[in-house]
């Protein structure tokens, strides 16, 4: 995006600052350290093995133990394609995000309610546009700014034998819906499953956020959710920040419902862990004004079903949730005058604890295929154009988990038919991906 290294220049000093500013006190503790005991290990390993890379000290603990809980995660993504696509480059994304959560019942003695409220500063380029593909290499890549993001409040309630969860506010609807923990460990969009809606409609997705109302009934082995999302073209837009909160007449409204059984095969006897699964039945409307992609006229409104699964298959004995996980999805939108890709499916799997020297950390392997508007094809054909059919991801990344607040992941991808068109080579992408939580 226009801009983009502009914005770099005037963020790195405050990045050089927050990294500077969270090692000084821990370097400071060990230079301390080493006075009084041998090496300055014990005050190393304390702050290697605690769940962020800020030194713990009283005052985080105590401002939790009042409800003001404050997280942050850094992740930064160096990727390059030294074959294939257009042209052969190397594109940087970071994504730096907090999040504060005040726990209104320790703040305001009100029980069940949470405000949580967000920002993140996205900085970078997007390397797909260099290789002339859709699938977006990172996922992370977003409107390059810093961004007002989440601002809503939650209130959860306990429900026969389950919890009934309320939120309202400025809330991203990708964040609720088409979700899996298993897709936090891929990099390109189109393994993160929500990338369809992305592509096909409007609609909001981190950093972007807009009004919105969440509402969710969850058991033990199942769950039921709906959501109200704002729909506007002054979402993602850089100069508002993400404070634009304004509400037109012009403005749609999205919105989505999500089932999910979430059983746990297999516990008996002294097996309290069994095969846990996640499976997702979903479908989205939308009441936005979309052109065609063949003619000139519009649609009023846009829909689209999904399923998603994901199943524990394997474990290794005694040792929880470590072994093989297995995961798909299917995404159909099918109204071709208006849907770029009507057909998108993918999957892959996750396996915890691979290298028994290794337990903790995670290998994955995915494949995603997307196809194109057969309007579209058709229509591009009669032009005397080249039609785009399908683009095809292939993606492998081992993440090392180096403590709980440090991971490294080197990873590549195969991006099959670039643009779906037949007329860009097939490419390949090597990088590295580094997330610190704070």
């Amino acid at each position: 995006m226009s801009g983009a290294n502009h914005d770099l220049t005037m963020r790195y000093p405050l990045l050089l600052w927050l990294v500077l500013g969270g090692l000084g006190g821990p370097l400071a503790d060990y230079g301390r350290a080493a006075d009084s005991e041998v090496g300055g290990l014990p005050p190393l390993e304390e702050w290697w093995n605690g769940s962020s890379i800020l030194p713990e000290t009283a005052l985080p603990q105590s401002l939790e133990d009042k409800g003001v809980i404050f997280q942050g995660d850094f992740v930064s993504s160096f990727f390059g394609n030294p074959l294939g696509g257009r042209e052969q480059s190397f594109a940087y994304v970071h994504i730096l995000y907090f999040q504060l959560n005040l726990d209104l019942e320790k703040v305001a003695g009100w029980e069940g309610g949470t405000l949580v409220w967000s920002w993140a500063d996205v900085t970078g380029n997007n390397l797909s546009q260099s290789i002339g593909n859709v699938f977006t290499i990172v996922g992370d890549y977003g409107p390059t700014t810093f961004y007002f993001n989440l601002l809503y409040l939650q209130q959860e309630v306990e429900l026969f034998q389950g919890i009934l969860i309320f939120k309202v506010g400025q809330l991203s609807a990708l964040n609720d819906f088409l979700t899996a923990d298993v897709f936090d460990y891929y990099s390109n969009a189109a393994l993160q499953a929500d990338i369809l809606p992305g592509i096909n409609i409007v609609t909001t997705f981190q950093p972007t956020a807009s009004w919105g109302a969440f509402l969710k009934y969850a058991e033990p082995a199942w769950y039921l959710q709906t959501g109200l999302y704002q729909l506007s073209d002054r979402i993602g837009q850089n100069y508002t920040h993400g404070l634009d909160y304004s509400m037109e007449e012009s403005d749609g409204v999205m919105a989505l419902l999500e089932a999910a059984w979430t059983p746990r095969h297999g516990i008996s006897g002294n097996d309290r862990y069994g095969y846990p699964g996640h499976y997702r039945l979903g479908s989205y409307f939308s009441s936005w004004t979309y052109p065609e992609l063949a003619r000139d006229g519009v649609e009023t409104s846009a829909f689209g079903f999904y399923a998603l699964a994901d199943q524990l298959v394997w474990r290794e004995s005694g040792r929880g949730d470590q072994g093989l996980t297995l995961w798909g999805a299917f995404l159909f939108a099918p109204q071709l005058e208006i849907d770029l890709m009507p057909y998108f499916v993918s999957g892959g799997l996750q396996y915890l604890g691979l290298f028994p020297f290794r337990p903790e950390d995670e290998t994955v392997c995915g494949v995603a295929y997307g196809a194109f508007s057969a309007n579209l094809a058709a229509e591009q054909k009669r032009m005397g154009e080249l039609g785009q059919y399908y683009e095809m991801i292939l993606e492998t990344s081992h993440w090392f988990n180096l403590s709980e607040w440090v991971s490294v992941s080197p990873n590549l991808q195969y991006v099959i038919n670039p643009g779906g068109a037949h007329n860009i080579t097939n490419a390949w992408v090597l990088g590295a991906v580094v997330s610190v939580a704070f």
